[in-house]
């Protein structure tokens, strides 16, 4: 095998080592592990080397015969090399027996992804905890704690492996195989397979292990799950809950904390508000527990951050007792202290669209973009690159970034046709997030820009996934509805109305059948939003018609419809429908000569969306066309705040609606 290897690399030195394919093919073998045990067809592997150094060095065909010099010390010089070859692997051979004696304590570093400063130390009675059974762990529960279950689930069912006798190895798998705020409930085999492995938790519990953090954990988990598949997990998650408030009461642990908190946060997974606005009773108390660690005790931990970000951002926007009480975890996460997660990098957007931080929104999720592109170089399967890329494009809209809003939304649709499965349990599917270069186009309404809308050849064909679950659109419907929706309206910027009405026919048509597949079923959310979002983009469309036949009173009751059905759809971030309606709602109104009714609406626009460029020129030019109410240096002082929010802008805006209004 020795002297194998050794005419392979006989041949890179024959060939001057300028070919990369031999380079690699000997950096390969030359790996310890590989060089001893990696079988070697010697016949096929060599032709397939010459070929590859013959295509790739053809220049060096040119290049002199060997001298007579070599051919004469040629046996020479090949022993010579076997005899270096065959103390290399003599070396390598001590050396990988020596790593192998010392293997529990002695592991081979991984430095991707970096956990920061987190790390989750345990102990398993019996055993030492060897460094790579300490990082499979770590690792396995940070995943978690960015949502990403598959990762997690692989990382610990090798710690499993690695260590099946140790409780709290196993209470890692069994929690990560539970449900979380974006996937609240189980399937029946998932129930089963998080249930049976609760229950070998507490089988591996140790009596010296009774009153600690593991017997804790295990017992907790083991209440969370119940024996019958179909059973009520709305029950077990009550269970949990209880069980999670001794094991914190017990031991103060901020991992501890970090568990117990999103506990009681899955009684109401995602709905931690009432709507008067006042929190409910246990996001109230999941508050508490995060305020104390993260502020209290001013610790950086991944799970926290991103809990503290959750219970708030549903808080009054722009008020630092609202939203901005969970300002100071979203800085911590923006400051990439987890920066090899991309969900943890795209945290912190949520807070900062709500206070009026877009830039930010955009800079942080720019980070979570490039931690995805990491993540798939190093083979790590991401979480939620979709719902990542979506809310960027969001905030860049919001932020007048007009050419960031068409670049990430084409990497948007990259991430649909790279693995079409990748979104549909995450938000938003390609159904709803395909067509998100079309609506940056339409939002900005240049003209070129409404070219390029029609010029799109693959709207009507995003990929589908492998398979659809019963709240899925199998003919992708809305997809076509937005489609229809935004060549409606760039037909109508330029000038072309017969074919605008076209457009719009056939958004009526997509229209309805979102409509009928809306059978009110709670779980069936999906379909609820497609037929509502599809209204919306029909009224729009609608407005913008009347207003081209000069009929006002269309134009109002159209607009303010679209108004009130995005309204009712509530709370929303990254938020569904592309832009707030509002703006063109303020707008019209504004044109229509009732300034004191479009100020009201920029306002009221300001309040959910604070310091956003749109609504800050509506404001200024409303206020300006009431020189009875604001003098010239409140309509100055408006239009400077404008500016300044509108600064990273490439795009000079006439009014907060160009779609409408040139």
């Amino acid at each position: 095998r020795t002297l194998r290897h050794l005419a392979r690399f006989g041949r890179c030195i024959h060939l001057g080592g300028q070919c990369s394919s031999c380079q690699k093919a000997m950096a390969s073998s030359f790996r310890a592990g590989e060089w001893l045990s990696a079988p070697l067809d010697v016949e096929s592997s060599e032709t397939l080397l010459d070929a590859e150094c013959r295509t790739e060095t053809a220049p060096l065909r040119r290049l002199k015969p060997p001298t007579s010099l070599y051919l004469k010390y040629k046996h020479f010089i090949v022993g010579i090399l076997a005899f270096v070859v065959l103390v290399i692997v003599a070396v390598s051979v001590e050396s990988v027996a020596t790593s192998n004696k010392g293997q529990s304590s002695k592991e081979e570093e991984v430095d991707f992804p970096s956990l920061g400063d987190y790390n989750f130390p345990f102990e398993c009675p019996g055993m030492a905890v060897s460094e790579k059974l300490q990082r499979l762990v770590s690792t396995g529960i940070l995943q978690q704690y960015a949502y990403n279950q598959p990762e997690s689930q692989k990382l610990l069912q090798q710690a499993v492996e690695m260590a099946p006798e140790c409780a709290t190895v196993r209470w890692a798998l069994a929690y990560a195989l539970g449900p979380f705020a974006n996937y609240p409930v189980l399937e029946p085999a998932e129930v089963q397979r998080a249930h049976d492995a609760a229950q070998a938790a507490v089988a591996a519990l140790r009596p010296e292990e009774a009153g600690t953090r593991a017997s804790f954990l295990a017992n907790a988990i083991a209440a969370r799950y119940p024996a019958d598949p179909e059973g009520d997990q709305a029950q077990g998650a009550a269970d949990y809950v209880e069980a999670m408030k001794a094991a914190y009461d017990a031991v103060k642990d901020p991992d501890v904390a970090a568990v117990y908190a999103e506990a009681l946060m899955m009684i109401h997974p995602g709905k931690y508000y009432l709507g008067d606005g006042s929190q409910r009773q246990e996001a109230v108390e999941a508050e508490a527990i995060l305020e104390h660690w993260v502020k209290g005790e001013g610790l950086d931990h991944p799970m926290l951050h991103h809990l503290y970000i959750h219970v708030t951002e549903e808080g009054a926007p722009g008020d630092k007792d609202g939203a901005g009480r969970g300002e100071h975890s979203a800085d911590r996460l923006a400051a990439g202290i987890y920066g090899d997660f991309n969900h943890l990098n795209h945290m912190p957007g949520h807070t900062f669209i709500r206070m009026g931080r877009y830039k930010d929104a955009v800079d942080t999720n720019l980070a979570a973009y490039e931690a995805y592109s990491a993540e798939i170089e190093k083979g790590v399967v991401p979480y939620g690159p979709a719902h990542d890329a979506y809310l960027l494009i969001v905030a860049a809209a919001t932020d007048g970034q007009y050419q960031r809003c068409i670049d990430h939304s084409l990497k948007l649709k990259g991430i649909y046709t790279a693995d079409p499965d990748l979104s549909m349990t995450d938000y938003p599917d390609q159904n709803v997030g395909y067509n998100t270069l079309l609506t940056c186009y339409v939002r900005f309404a240049q003209k070129d820009g409404f070219r390029q809308v029609l010029e799109v050849e693959d709207a009507f064909d995003p990929p589908a996934p492998s398979e659809f679950g019963p709240h899925d659109d199998p003919e992708l419907t809305y997809s076509d509805v937005l489609a229809h929706y935004a060549r409606a309206l760039s037909f109508v910027g330029l000038g072309k109305l017969e074919d605008a009405r076209t457009e719009r026919a056939e958004l009526g048509k997509g229209m309805e059948t979102c409509i009928e597949r809306d059978d009110g079923e709670p779980d069936l959310y999906r379909r609820a939003l497609h037929a509502n979002l599809s209204q919306i983009a029909a009224a729009v469309v609608d407005a913008r018609l009347a207003l081209e036949e000069e009929d006002d009173a269309a134009v109002l009751t159209h607009i303010k419809a679209a108004v009130d059905q995005q309204a009712a759809m509530g709370y929303q971030m990254p938020p569904k429908w592309h832009f707030p309606v509002r703006e063109c709602y303020g707008t019209v109104l504004l044109k229509q000569g009732d300034a004191p009714s479009a100020e009201e609406q920029f306002r009221n626009d300001l309040a959910q969306y604070p310091n956003n460029g749109w609504a800050l020129l509506g404001l200024a030019q409303s206020m300006e066309q009431q020189p009875e109410r604001y003098t010239n240096d409140k309509v100055s002082s408006a239009y400077e705040e404008y500016e300044t929010a509108w600064s990273r802008s490439e795009i000079k805006l006439p009014n907060p609606c160009p779609m409408f209004f040139e």
